[in-house]
């Protein structure tokens, strides 16, 4: 004899799974139109998602969109605001070295003229542009 919860759950399970097919059809045809459908869709997604309250940094609920807008500047203004510390051990501290003193020595020392051009000419002449728009071939024309 089966249990009575576990084919509930699996019938259950069913009528869900074919409910959001049939969701899933009816935005595939009605969906992406300029239907009512669709902007039913748009404003339950919206009221779904709105912020109601923002808490700021005194415990008060703020409920105005000006109001929550400058909680959220305020909270970000301060969250990448730096506290400018004069010692960075503390933030090291228990730290394993990845890099070695010889290997610090080896970066510190200055990069000559042959080492640029060595990795300016390494660069695919078609490669695409880099933010500042230059490819390969600009470098290499540069370079010569």
């Amino acid at each position: 004899m089966q249990d009575t919860h576990t084919v509930g759950f699996g019938i259950g399970s069913q009528e869900k799974q074919r409910r959001q097919q049939k969701s899933k059809e009816k935005w595939a045809t009605k969906g992406d139109s300029n239907t009512k459908f669709y902007h039913e869709s748009v404003k339950s997604n919206r009221a779904k998602k709105r912020i109601i309250k923002l808490i700021d940094s005194s415990g008060s609920e703020q409920f105005g969109e000006q109001e929550k807008g400058e909680v959220a500047t305020d909270y970000f203004q301060t969250l990448f605001t730096s506290t400018n510390p004069d010692n960075f051990s503390e933030f090291f501290h228990g730290f394993i070295p990845r890099v070695t003193q010889e290997m610090n020595m080896v970066l510190k020392t200055p990069v000559s003229k042959e080492e640029v051009r060595t990795a300016v000419f390494a660069i695919k002449g078609s490669s695409a542009p880099g933010a500042d728009g230059m490819t390969g071939y600009s470098f290499k024309d540069i370079g010569d």
